[in-house]
């Protein structure tokens, strides 16, 4: 992609983690009992407040993983337009049941994350 793609790749990256965001805020209460608090792990990650961690999570989903995706990745995946886009989202799951999630303890694919509710 060249640079002209990227005010669609922010907007997309917005689209994205607005997403996501209401998914693990509230739609995942109904499913596990709790809301998956995204700020509150990077915020253990980073050693700062839930407002960092927001600001980090609002960061990587608008900005960095977009910019990532249409500077460097976009090129080299195989595929049509969606298919390189549906890629960079499995390497981006990947990356956190694989890294993330085992660095707050709760283990690779959330094996220490207790499951749905009962």
């Amino acid at each position: 992609m060249d640079f002209n793609g990227i005010p669609r790749a922010l907007l997309a990256g917005l689209v994205a983690t607005a997403a996501m965001t209401f998914m693990a805020y509230f739609v995942a209460p109904v499913m596990l009992g709790h809301p998956m608090d995204i700020a509150h792990m990077l915020s253990g990650l980073a050693g700062g407040s839930w407002a960092i961690g927001m600001l980090m999570h609002l960061m990587n989903g608008i900005v960095v993983f977009p910019l990532i995706y249409s500077i460097v990745l976009y090129r080299f995946l195989p595929g049509a337009p969606w298919l390189k886009g549906i890629l960079w989202g499995v390497v981006l799951w990947l990356g956190l049941e694989i890294v993330i999630l085992p660095m707050t303890g709760a283990g690779e694919f959330n094996t220490n994350g207790g499951g749905a509710k009962h």
